[in-house]
């Protein structure tokens, strides 16, 4: 395997354990079944393809005649298994990525096994369903459909409630890193919170603005990561004449903003400034590929 090729492969994998991590309902020691089940069908595709030429052949010379034989039993002699056409990756593929790809998998696995004695009752089904429930089958969840106008009146609610998006983003060295944006009108137990979270092999770190003091990090011990708190207190990125001895709120946040705008107007670099026309564009473009995403059950791809 190339260097080109396993920085594919791995890419991929980080892929595939976000999307598991943001939305399958899966325990991660869960995770084999689905992956596995994955990786055998695209096995089996690919060794029955090889043979599949020789079986076509024997099928239809032997056809009529007293040798005659069915597609599935000379497929057993040729390669050792029968793979429906149902079961060929290639369809289950090029199927648009919404919930029913999920059934197409799971239907897919059950006519191996209907078609293979020797694989009855051991192929992975129920947990592609799990992936992708019923309940809540998309990313984009509509919760609230009517809401009060402010003059009395009930009228639609026509905004999204809650969010999700998944995302593949470039690393500074150029590899591909998986993001999820999340963003909720309705979040129990939370008024305007603002969190980052970042996790990685080596170190985590997260932050949330329902606790400004503090900073959260993860410290290897071994193989093991266990969190650690920081109290970090009160220091604005432009000064101020209280200082730190006061507790950080959302005037001290206007503040920092207009200071962060005074600057950038008088040429001032600051290392954390205000939203560029650049940056405004490409969120822009980001809620529209989610939209877009939703509606046709497919990956986005943003320039």
């Amino acid at each position: 395997m190339t260097d080109k090729e396993l920085k594919k492969l791995k890419d991929d994998l980080w892929h595939s354990t976000d999307m598991l991590r943001a939305g399958a309902h899966l325990a991660a020691n869960k995770y084999g079944q689905p992956i596995l089940g994955l990786i055998f069908l695209r096995y089996a595709d690919i060794r029955y393809k090889q043979h599949k030429a020789e079986i076509e052949a024997k099928y239809n010379e032997r056809k009529g005649t007293r040798k005659e034989k069915s597609l599935k039993e000379i497929s057993i002699e040729v390669c050792g298994f029968y793979l429906p056409p149902e079961a060929y990756f290639d369809a289950i593929n090029d199927a648009p990525d919404d919930a029913n790809k999920a059934i197409l998998v799971k239907n897919a696995m059950q006519a191996i096994e209907d078609n293979n004695e020797k694989m009855a009752g051991v192929l992975p089904k129920e947990v592609y369903g799990q992936l992708v429930p019923e309940e809540e089958p998309e990313l984009l969840s509509n919760i609230v459909t009517e809401r009060p106008d402010g003059k009395g009146n009930i009228v639609p609610c026509e905004t999204w409630d809650n969010a999700i998006l998944l995302c593949d983003v470039k690393d500074v060295d150029g590899s591909i890193f998986p993001m999820m944006y999340e963003t909720k009108r309705l979040s129990p137990g939370s008024t305007n919170e603002w969190r980052l979270e970042v996790y990685g092999l080596e170190a985590s770190a997260k932050f949330s603005t329902n606790d400004p003091g503090a900073f959260c990090y993860t410290q290897s011990l071994g193989k093991e990561q266990a969190w650690c708190r920081v109290n970090v207190g009160y220091k604005p990125m432009i000064p101020t004449l209280t200082g730190g001895i006061f507790e950080f709120g959302f005037t001290d946040s206007i503040l920092q903003m207009w200071g962060a705008f005074m600057c950038e107007l008088s040429g001032i670099e600051v290392p954390f400034g205000c939203v560029t026309p650049e940056e405004t564009e490409l969120s822009h473009k980001l809620q529209t590929a989610a939209l877009l995403s939703n509606k046709t059950g497919r990956l986005v791809t943003i320039e």
